[in-house]
């Protein structure tokens, strides 16, 4: 079975989807809850993904000194963005 291509309206709600998100990451980052902007940054990363994500969630996971998954989501911020 072949699945369908989104369309541009769904991407356009996905793109909306995952900019609430990361700047919900953003609001919990910036009150200390560096777990909640994690779980943030990754619902929107699996939204869609892009740099900006990947740098948030990176500069969290700095924070908790998780310093191998930061380099792995500024490896992906990389690839998306040479």
């Amino acid at each position: 079975m072949v699945e369908a291509s989104p369309t541009a309206e769904e991407n356009k709600d996905a793109a909306q989807m995952a900019d609430e998100k990361k700047n919900e990451g953003n609001t919990a980052l910036k009150a200390g809850q560096i777990d909640d902007a994690i779980k943030l940054y990754t619902e929107a990363i699996d939204l869609q993904k892009s740099e900006g994500m990947f740098t948030n969630r990176a500069m969290a996971y700095i924070k908790q000194r998780k310093y191998k998954e930061a380099i792995f989501d500024c490896e992906q911020a990389l690839y998306l963005n040479p």
